[in-house]
């Protein structure tokens, strides 16, 4: 499974809730993220583009990996997800195995699901407000269609379909403390 996302940086949800609702979405849930990275023993998951992480929210706790980038267009990675019982015991284990943890990302996110994509609302503990608007594809024939559905649906939510960033909360976060430095 792949995912494809874009987001946009923005000063207020209220025009993107307002068109949401016009749309007939549904909010599914709002909720606090709280996410741990890991970075592999033997290579830089942030140079390879690839991601580890550890995610405890209200609803229970997932571990996911996502591979690197798989488009110039649009962000696209392969994603396996699971869910996890016990976020200590799944952190003890992946600190025994040799992975070390790299980075931890706070937010509050509503999600809300329309036309089959998902569209978050998250408020990124250090970096700000942001639209993330998500779909996926079973395979890499179908990302050219999975991603003309998110600058659709982007620009029906009034935002620029080719302003878009592809960059992940985790880039962002590691180039702001790297410019306090």
């Amino acid at each position: 499974m792949y995912e494809l996302e874009l987001k946009w940086r923005v000063g207020t949800f209220d025009k993107v809730r307002l068109a949401l609702q016009q749309l007939n979405g549904v909010c599914v849930r709002v909720e606090v993220e709280r996410d741990l990275f890991f970075n592999h023993p033997s290579r830089n998951f942030f140079s390879t583009g690839e991601v580890l992480r550890l995610r405890r929210t209200n609803r229970g706790v997932t571990l996911t990996y996502k591979g690197s980038e798989r488009s110039d267009s649009i962000k696209a990675r392969e994603e396996y997800e699971i869910r996890v019982d016990d976020f200590d015991t799944a952190l003890k284990l992946l600190e025994k195995l040799g992975f070390s943890r790299a980075l931890t990302l706070e937010k509050r996110r509503e999600v809300w699901s329309v036309r089959g994509m998902t569209v978050c609302l998250d408020q990124v503990e250090e970096l700000g407000r942001f639209i993330e608007i998500e779909g996926f594809a079973k395979s890499l024939s179908e990302f050219k269609q999975v991603e003309l559905k998110i600058r659709k649906l982007a620009s029906e939510l009034g935002l620029d379909p080719d302003k878009g960033i592809k960059e992940s909360y985790v880039t962002m976060l590691l180039r702001r403390k790297r410019e306090r430095v």
